[in-house]
């Protein structure tokens, strides 16, 4: 994309929610996945003639703890400097609920779907004394253009 020509789209939140998964040793994770842009180069179609569209996403997560877990093996750190090499073990989890965000411009709808696959408990504590896990998660956008009117 030519960074001089590039137009952005607005859109609008229609639907947007935490999944939410609560783990074996009691923790709750909640994560999202959002829209954060949709942008085109209006010089660049394919060979329909159709604009290439680009979306922006985000994963937004924390953690909650609702029951006392023992913590003091944990070395405090920062939740983002946490890496695979302070994996523990992988946690059992259950999905309490799970969404779909929505989001719509004057063209299309967009479907964000998070499925999380795996969470790992790790080495590390934040600040509050909460446990630090990190997740694998897949997400599928689905488009559906609106019909003209």
């Amino acid at each position: 994309m030519d960074k001089n020509s590039i137009k952005y789209i607005d859109f609008t939140t229609v639907k947007e929610d935490f999944n939410t998964y609560k783990t074996e040793n009691g923790l709750y994770l909640r994560v999202k996945q959002i829209l954060t842009t949709i942008r085109y180069d209006p010089n660049n179609k394919n060979e329909k003639g159709e604009y290439q569209y680009e979306f922006g996403t985000q994963t937004v997560s924390h953690v909650e703890k609702h029951e006392l877990i023992d913590t003091d093996s944990l070395e405090i750190d920062e939740p983002n400097k946490v890496t695979a090499e302070d994996e523990i073990d992988m946690l059992n989890f259950e999905p309490i609920k799970e969404s779909i965000n929505i989001y719509e411009s004057d063209k299309f709808f967009i479907f964000l779907i998070l499925e999380v696959s795996q969470i790992k408990s790790t080495n590390k504590k934040d600040r509050t004394e909460t446990p630090i896990i990190r997740f694998e998660s897949k997400v599928t956008m689905k488009i559906e253009n609106k019909k003209p009117k």
